[in-house]
């Protein structure tokens, strides 16, 4: 699997979050990809969003 069509699965299974969640207000989210490469190199890419007010929050359990 290309990382491209693993980001349109990931895209198709937000679309189908319910109602009540995508009317919801977020003051911070976070996503991480990771995935291992056919030559066995680990990459990560993460995407964080913070609300004004909520820059400098820590997350429990934040990967390191």
């Amino acid at each position: 699997m290309k990382v491209d069509n693993w980001l349109k699965e990931l895209h198709k299974q937000i679309k189908n979050f319910d109602d009540l969640a995508l009317d919801s207000d977020i003051k911070m989210a976070d996503i991480t990809l990771g995935y291992v490469d056919v030559e066995g190199s680990i990459h990560y890419h993460i995407i964080e969003y913070r609300a004004k007010g909520f820059e400098n929050k820590k997350i429990l359990n934040q990967p390191k």
